[in-house]
């Protein structure tokens, strides 16, 4: 049994055909870009799965996560 969990936002253009790595675009770097890495790395350590993708003009971040 998985809870899933899935967030969208609208877009206009795709970003991961600009930004495959999803690297933080703002210029001071080493504050920011760790919110995506960071639930990914937790969601994976609870034998979760986690992806991105892009669908219908929505951004989307799919998890399901083992209960």
């Amino acid at each position: 049994q998985m809870i899933n969990i899935k967030l969208q936002n609208k877009i206009s253009e795709s970003i991961l055909a600009k930004n495959a790595t999803l690297e933080s675009t703002k210029t001071d770097k080493h504050q920011h870009g760790f919110g995506l890495k960071s639930v990914e790395k937790r969601v994976k350590q609870m034998d979760g799965i986690y992806y991105v993708k892009e669908e219908c003009k929505y951004f989307q971040t799919i998890i399901y996560i083992p209960v």
